[in-house]
């Protein structure tokens, strides 16, 4: 479902699922996704980016890290971080934000961010903001 709703944006010139794993490799492969293997010694999704880039042939200016555990991730979100990314040319990285549900502010699996006056992260936590020791 990621990979389908991630097909959706316009802004993206090639898609890949990037993973580890054999059966989410035939899976996707079966539904026609483009399958790049990685190794199991990426700790992230940053780190499987990087490796998947480094077997294609191609390279990219931009790069966009969709992680797999989002199959409601709206195509517009993935536009608006390219276009960030397009309007920016010095920038390294950019990240998608969204609101919060109060009830996901306990949930370890929602990163929260904390974004200054111009909407630049100033920093990530997965536990509670302000967090207190």
């Amino acid at each position: 479902r990621t990979w389908e709703r991630s097909k959706l944006a316009t802004t993206l010139d090639h898609l890949v699922v990037a993973t580890d794993d054999e059966k989410i490799a035939e899976c996707c492969q079966q539904f026609g996704a483009d399958v790049i293997m990685t190794s199991e010694s990426c700790r992230n999704g940053t780190e499987r980016c990087n490796e998947a880039l480094q077997k294609l042939e191609k390279k990219y200016d931009i790069v966009v890290n969709i992680q797999g555990d989002e199959p409601l991730i709206e195509p517009e979100i993935i536009d608006g971080v390219v276009k960030a990314l397009q309007a920016a040319p010095d920038a390294v990285f950019s990240t998608a934000v969204t609101s919060l549900k109060p009830e996901d502010a306990f949930d370890p699996n929602r990163v929260k961010c904390v974004v200054d006056n111009h909407g630049y992260a100033i920093y990530f936590s997965r536990g509670l903001i302000p967090y207190n020791k």
